[in-house]
């Protein structure tokens, strides 16, 4: 569960893994000029960056709203928080060094991911199955909520459902061979 929204400071680049468009590239003419609440525009290291005090109730929470506005209104999406050393760690709670450590290996994943042909709902899967959070194809937390749903509203459209499954499955990657 999350807390009450409190004032996140963080600091987010935009260093996409095809190469350094630079600080003073005209894509960033459209949010130089009108930037995000609550976020300034800034250089660093020769790289756009949005310097960013927003609310939330953890850091990624007030991290991923900015991103979302971003990628929605100037179609970038930020990837980097500006950590440089990422095998270090700290446990510091959700709103500390350790958290973005981790907002940076999520923005780094999303990007890089996209490019691999992987969308977001593949991402999720990922972390779900991984973590032993769920089924890999999402299928008992659909389930849960169809019941949930048809309690209140009565029986659910069985080819809608059949076709929430085949989504929710994705297609079946081919076994690659191991380096």
């Amino acid at each position: 569960m999350t807390g009450a929204p409190v004032r996140q400071r963080f600091r987010l680049l935009h260093c996409p893994v095809d190469g350094v468009a630079g600080f003073d590239d005209p894509r960033y003419d459209a949010i130089r000029a009108d930037p995000p609440p609550g976020c300034a525009v800034e250089e660093v290291g020769g790289y756009f960056a949005l310097r960013c005090e927003r609310s939330g109730a953890r850091l990624l929470d007030a991290v991923a709203e900015v991103c979302g506005e971003v990628r929605t209104r100037y179609g970038l999406l930020m990837t980097d928080l500006g950590i440089e050393k990422l095998w270090e760690w700290s446990a510091d709670g959700p709103d500390g060094w350790g958290a973005e450590i981790v907002g940076q290996l999520l923005l780094m994943a999303a990007e890089r991911g996209e490019q691999l042909g992987y969308g977001v709902d593949d991402l999720v899967r990922f972390l779900r199955t991984a973590t032993g959070r769920g089924d890999p194809d999402g299928r008992r937390g659909l389930d849960e909520l169809i019941a949930a749903c048809e309690a209140v509203n009565g029986p659910a459209d069985p080819q809608a459902v059949a076709a929430k499954r085949d989504r929710l499955a994705g297609p079946v990657l081919p076994a690659r061979p191991h380096p």
